[in-house]
């Protein structure tokens, strides 16, 4: 199996996790007061971009990309 390059260094994979998992844990917030004041699903979608880059944070850390 071919080895792939790795692009950055440590302290900014380490950014970018921590970046990922601050913004999981601002959506989870967001959803949670969402759900207390009863917006609709349609406005939950909000947490779709937190949500996002969380995943792009938390994977690019892994992937060291």
């Amino acid at each position: 199996m071919a080895e792939h390059a790795v692009n950055i260094g440590r302290n900014e994979r380490w950014k970018r996790l921590q970046f990922g998992i601050v913004m999981v844990v601002i959506a989870v917030v967001i959803l949670a007061l969402l759900f207390m004041v009863g917006a609709s699903r349609w406005f939950r979608l909000v947490i779709a971009i937190p949500l996002w880059f969380g995943g792009l944070g938390i994977f690019q850390s892994r992937e060291k990309t």
